[in-house]
């Protein structure tokens, strides 16, 4: 291809991909690629979470699934980052405020007068929740003097000792949370005979990015949308980061939430480098779908690569969408304008080190408060163990990540901010006996300065022959917390729960 033929493509490229990249209500991408035909499934009358890591399409499929809903279907959509900082349990409130306000929007002038009933249900039910959601979180009664009026007048210190039990916030938040379990199902009843009579055979709602609600109330949020939906036509479809999620816990013998299989079916977005070309092909059809909306094909793709630069890009990006289209827009928009030359393995090594500080702030702006300085910790303690090693690799044993609870966490979130990626699972070490171990590798980004160390850094190939691959990922050095006298990060902070 000529040099100025491939500029002028890389150009219009460029323009696809960064209207592809983000997605909001107003901004949504010229062609949803669905690589693992995720849409049908989606739209099925079922419940669904949606698991993905940052940038790996959530937001996307959800529109996507939206949008193709069919006419007998009505859909309602929640963005939990407008809800991130609300408290609990207002935030149940908001969120089923929402609910039925896009219901009645959705009925139009014509249709309120066609259902007047219904439309009156759905207003008396917002002037319900909305009156819910004005009462006070903290009491303003002094609580002594409400525990004390139940007791003579020489039981005074018991009454006293029962105020210091419970808090005035406490005592109020458990009101109102009652409240809620207590009307939710008159509320279903609502809705659902509404949907019934406005002629819808399903609601779908669309709960995108639940993890930017605080995970300590993951639990209760979820078992409130499940009961909401819960042998009725509402199905909720929940898109959210897994080890960033508490979507089921127990309290005092008490279950909250949901599970996997028994309340939600489970849709997987991550595209794993443990099973390397799955990945590289994902990515590549949907690199392709987006180069067909400015009439490239995929031989014109093609062209931008040479040697093992699609290879590289690939495991620059961990397998998310997003970071594999951000870096190659970041060499069509500079790299490429500069050398004229295609992308190679050299040039994913200079674009995944501009692009690791963005990865960085990610977690930053993402991560609950405190949780970032923790997590760096550990990435820098693994980053400094594997530099010194002179490789990018390093192995886990999985019976101690099992036994600490903690430090597994952290792992797993360094992993969904994409900062390490996991390559493979269940290996053994030939130095170790019958032990088991994940391998995962470090982000190209964050040594990507040592290109002038060139043989001084051992990097895995994850497109060698099976053999060769597995016989690398066991020779990677093993990392000890322990040995490492690295016990602060698997030891529980304060205020942290298991």
């Amino acid at each position: 291809m000529e040099i100025s033929i491939l500029v002028e493509n890389g150009k219009k490229l460029s323009t696809a991909i960064q209207s592809t990249i983000r997605i909001t209500k107003t901004k949504k991408p010229p062609k949803y690629v669905d690589a693992r035909n995720n849409i049908d499934s989606i739209l099925a009358e079922a419940n669904h979470v949606i698991f993905g890591r940052r940038g790996s399409g959530k937001s996307a499929l959800m529109f996507a699934s939206k949008d193709a809903a069919s006419p007998d279907s009505l859909s309602v959509f929640i963005d939990c980052e407008d809800l991130k900082d609300r408290p609990y349990p207002d935030v149940i409130l908001e969120i089923l405020i929402l609910i039925n306000r896009q219901i009645i929007h959705s009925l139009g002038f014509k249709g309120i007068i066609l259902n007047l009933r219904s439309y009156l249900s759905l207003k008396k039910l917002s002037r319900t929740l909305n009156d819910l959601k004005q009462r006070p979180l903290v009491v303003e009664k002094d609580i002594a003097e409400e525990i004390s009026g139940q007791f003579s007048a020489d039981t005074e210190v018991v009454a006293g000792s029962l105020s210091k039990k419970f808090s005035v916030q406490e005592k109020k938040r458990f009101v109102k949370l009652e409240a809620i379990r207590r009307d939710i199902s008159e509320w279903r009843d609502t809705i659902d005979s509404v949907r019934e009579k406005i002629g819808k055979k399903k609601i779908l709602i669309f709960v995108d990015d639940f993890y930017q609600l605080p995970s300590i109330h993951h639990a209760e949020i979820a078992d409130i949308l499940h009961r909401i939906c819960k042998q009725s036509g509402l199905y909720f479809k929940i898109s959210t980061i897994r080890h960033r999620s508490q979507l089921y816990k127990e309290e005092k013998g008490q279950p909250f939430g949901i599970q996997s299989v028994h309340d939600y079916q489970s849709v997987d977005l991550d595209f794993s480098l443990e099973r390397f070309s799955e990945a590289r092909d994902a990515l590549k059809a949907i690199l392709c779908g987006i180069a067909e909306t400015v009439n490239l094909q995929k031989g014109d793709v093609d062209q931008f690569f040479m040697g093992k630069g699609m290879d590289r890009l690939v495991e620059a990006s961990g397998g998310v969408p997003r970071d594999f289209l951000s870096l190659l827009a970041g060499f069509l928009n500079n790299s490429l304008l500069q050398s004229k030359q295609p992308l190679g393995k050299d040039g994913v090594r200079d674009l995944a080190g501009n692009y690791f500080q963005a990865k960085r702030t990610d977690m930053n702006t993402d991560a609950e408060k405190g949780e970032s300085e923790q997590l760096m910790v550990l990435f820098d303690q693994i980053n400094e163990f594997c530099l010194s090693k002179k490789k990018n690799t390093f192995m886990v044993d999985r019976a101690f990540v099992s036994d600490n609870t903690i430090f597994f966490q952290r792992l797993l979130k360094l992993a969904d901010f994409r900062l390490i990626h996991r390559i493979s699972s269940s290996r053994s070490n030939p130095t170790v006996v019958g032990k088991s171990f994940d391998t995962y590798m470090l982000d190209i980004g964050c040594y990507s300065y040592m290109r002038k160390l060139s043989g001084k850094l051992s990097e895995i190939d994850l497109t060698k022959n099976e053999k060769t691959l597995i016989d690398e990922l066991r020779t990677a050095p093993i990392f000890d917390p322990i040995s490492l006298q690295s016990k602060e990060m698997i030891a529980t902070p304060s205020g942290e729960s298991n």
